[in-house]
């Protein structure tokens, strides 16, 4: 029963990933935004129903009475993380309902736009570069202990702290997902597809991905003592 919806997660990033670019592979560039990179487009929307997603899985999970403090304290961080997520997404609402932004918040957002992730780093790069280490960190070290047959599991907090090896392909995913945009800083292929195209939106939904496994595997193994 737990496998079924595991191994859905697992393949969900690669096939969001390759409908993407073969999209783009078969759109002209200016059409392919139009239609996929929008503020309201189906990759923003995406993202945001997927972090919805998350938070109901989260909301489940810390119902759990077995839950130890500590790690009832995590996982309400992770959910905390995807409403906050999810809410600058939509600019909490702006982008649905059309508001203006009012003019205090104007005047410190470099799109002019209701949220916080455009007023600093610290509440968008540096968020988002620790949570893509956690991720990739994670993803990483369960595919190495994978690979050598550890059988063990880690330690606490690490055992449910850190994404575990069910969480490894979406870890892998957001990691290639801003590869070709990384390529194209070093070599500028100029006009080549999909070297022409923003992927921190892609990358975005594929840590929405992420963080719906884990918190996926958390609830599935919530009071188990094996690893993941």
């Amino acid at each position: 029963m737990k496998r079924a919806p595991l191994l859905t997660l697992q393949l969900l990033p690669w096939l969001l990933l390759l409908t993407i670019i073969g999209s783009r592979l078969a759109l002209p560039v200016e059409t392919f935004r139009e239609r996929f990179m929008g503020e309201l487009g189906p990759i923003e929307l995406g993202t945001v129903v997927v972090l919805l997603l998350a938070i109901v899985l989260g909301a489940l999970l810390l119902k759990r009475a077995a839950l130890p403090p500590l790690q009832r304290t995590w996982y309400a961080l992770v959910v905390a993380g995807c409403v906050y997520f999810a809410g600058e997404e939509l600019s909490w609402g702006q982008h649905l309902a059309g508001w203006s932004t009012p003019a205090a918040i104007a005047e410190l957002n470099d799109q002019q736009e209701t949220n916080l992730h455009n007023m600093s780093s610290w509440l968008d790069q540096k968020p988002r570069l620790a949570l893509e280490l956690w991720m990739v960190i994670g993803a990483l070290l369960a595919l190495g202990r994978h690979l050598r047959g550890r059988q063990t599991p880690l330690p606490e907090p690490w055992r449910w702290a850190l994404p575990g090896l069910a969480c490894a392909s979406a870890g892998l995913a957001v990691l290639m997902s801003r590869l070709p945009e990384r390529v194209a800083e070093l070599w500028p292929p100029a006009g080549l597809a999909p070297f022409d195209i923003r992927l921190a939106e892609v990358q975005e939904l594929m840590i929405s991905v992420h963080l719906l496994t884990y918190l996926c595997v958390a609830l599935l193994h919530a009071g188990d003592r094996q690893e993941r």
